[in-house]
């Protein structure tokens, strides 16, 4: 029997989290956190989808100092929309991502209206052979006491001196600051794009994992929290009582751990 063709319906998400037009970034950025979603899918009175906003364009905000408090939601958000229709087979819904560089795809009913969203997620969910090669740089861990870069970790192929431990850690703690001063937020940034970088990270107790590679992928998020899990179960003794007087050579024995997890190809 042949196996059925999947379309868009079957593995969208149902219920993607929606914004009206006219709402202000602050209240936008907001909803983004309370319902723990990487971004927020702008529709009309119709509840006809005209647009999208992402944590990256809330990071550019936030970046370059833009008053936003009265800011609306259309002069962040990207547009003309970029969506398909309900029954857009799966191999579409992977050349319009693939094609346009996103990883959100708005699906909508004959009517026009919003039934959905398409994202790498539920497509490497529902069918394995949707998988994009990635390339991971580097791994730190730092501190959330102070900050400090406890230990890094470059990967075969990395392009060497190209990129910084105290940059990278750097980025995701003053991105993390600004995040809760301009939203009164405690919630924790845990993807950023710098260039042609993509920042994941992985927050335990006492400190902050961070993978460096080319693009986010399901695969090493996985990898990175089994990473942080285990660096701060093996050195819980260094780190509940770290101090910057510590040598961080204590440690050196993360490599081994980053070797055993991230052994295989990553992809997602």
């Amino acid at each position: 029997m042949a196996k059925k063709k999947l379309l868009a319906k079957d593995i969208e998400i149902k219920a993607p989290v929606t914004i009206s037009m006219g709402m202000t970034v602050p209240e936008a950025a907001k909803q983004m956190l309370k319902f723990n979603s990487s971004y927020l899918i702008v529709v009309d009175g119709a509840f006809k989808p005209v647009g999208i906003v992402t944590e990256k364009d809330f990071m550019n905000i936030i970046a370059q100092d833009k008053a936003c408090n009265e800011m609306p939601i259309e002069e962040v958000m990207s547009k003309p929309l970029i969506s398909t229709t309900c029954d857009s087979p799966l191999e579409d819904c992977v050349d319009i991502l693939k094609r346009n560089g996103i990883k959100h795809l708005p699906v909508t009913k004959v009517d026009g209206k919003l039934h959905g969203v398409v994202t790498w997620k539920e497509l490497y969910m529902k069918d394995a052979s949707v998988v994009v090669e990635t390339h991971p740089e580097a791994l730190y861990v730092i501190s959330k006491k102070n900050g400090l870069l406890l230990f890094e970790y470059s990967f075969p192929g990395a392009k060497k001196g190209e990129i910084s431990g105290d940059l990278f850690s750097g980025a995701v703690a003053s991105f993390n600051m600004m995040f809760n001063e301009v939203l009164h937020s405690n919630g924790e940034l845990r993807f950023i794009e710098i260039e042609n970088y993509a920042i994941l990270a992985e927050y335990g107790n006492f400190t902050i994992s961070i993978v460096v590679q080319d693009q986010e992928s399901i695969d090493s998020r996985k990898r990175l929290k089994l990473f942080e899990k285990e660096f701060e179960t093996r050195f819980f003794q260094y780190l509940e009582q770290y101090s910057d007087k510590r040598s961080t050579n204590v440690f050196d024995g993360a490599k081994e751990i980053v070797e055993e997890l991230f052994s295989t190809k990553i992809s997602r």
